[in-house]
């Protein structure tokens, strides 16, 4: 609990930021899926992407993504993306595991305690005998995109802390809002966000909701220069529900935000933020 704005702000961070221990936990992890798929598949590379790596995942609510780089003309040339996701499936068949869609396909194996984690397969493209890209299954088609998980996790890395904080606090108020977004898509949006972002962590949300609108309007190109957007995945009908869920919240930040200037205790101001993060926002008092 807390009496002031900035103090419940603060403490709304350490409770959405993730330990130390789920890092060594991940990397624990991320060492068994080797050891496992090693010994059945020619590996050129294998590396974890995504939220944990880019020091913005959210707790209780992230997972591990594997990039498991395959010999091309062994496994995936004249494939479909299904039949190499089912073939990775049956090797890890002694284990929990399904094939899932998020963001990409991939299969996850699920373990007694989280995080869980999600092996996307891909291959390497060359451009003039040259490294470009590479490539995985597709979100919603059985086809192969271009992605470079690794010039993300640059720019991410290279953000300053209290922006890393900010997109914690965008996706805990995303999961709290129906979770309309991707966090690569947060992502993305927080990369185009050009403001310097201090401890003032409330205004900085006012100020970010209002980015999120004018970002929302029009398609966002994915950084890494391969011809996709980063927002493809939304429907009309989702992209329509979070643009009405960011105009209310917008109005309710702004509203909190006034409130601390008035005479009385911040504790209106409190109660608004809470209404929009969720019960991880600390309680007045």
């Amino acid at each position: 609990m807390a009496y002031t704005v900035q103090d419940s702000f603060n403490e709304f961070v350490q409770n959405i930021s993730i330990s130390c221990d789920l890092s060594n936990i991940a990397e624990d992890r991320t060492k068994l899926m080797v050891d496992l798929l090693d010994k059945k598949f020619e590996i050129l590379e294998i590396f974890p992407v995504g939220s944990l790596l880019t020091y913005t995942a959210i707790k209780d609510h992230t997972e591990i993504d594997i990039m498991l780089v395959l010999h091309y003309s062994k496994y995936i040339k004249n494939k479909a993306p299904i039949d190499l996701l089912q073939k990775v499936k049956k090797t890890l068949s002694s284990y929990h595991t399904k094939i899932t869609k998020k963001n990409t396909h991939a299969i996850k194996f699920n373990f007694q305690t989280p995080p869980n984690v999600n092996i996307i397969p891909a291959s390497r493209v060359s451009d003039n005998n040259l490294f470009s890209h590479y490539n995985i299954p597709s979100t919603d088609k059985d086809i192969w995109i271009a992605s470079n998980p690794k010039i993300h996790t640059q720019n991410m890395r290279e953000l300053s802390v209290y922006k890393s904080q900010l997109i914690q606090i965008i996706k805990e108020w995303n999961r709290h809002n129906g979770s309309y977004l991707t966090s690569f898509h947060i992502d993305n949006i927080a990369l185009l966000y050009e403001d310097e972002v201090n401890s003032d962590l409330a205004w900085h949300v006012c100020k970010f909701f209002k980015h999120m609108l004018e970002v929302l309007e029009n398609p966002i190109h994915n950084p890494n220069g391969l011809g996709s957007n980063a927002d493809d995945y939304l429907d009309n009908y989702s992209r329509t529900e979070i643009i009405k869920i960011i105009d209310d919240t917008i109005t309710l930040t702004y509203n909190a935000w006034y409130e601390v200037y008035s005479d009385k205790d911040q504790k209106i101001s409190i109660e608004i933020y809470r209404e929009c993060f969720g019960e991880r926002f600390p309680k007045y008092g």
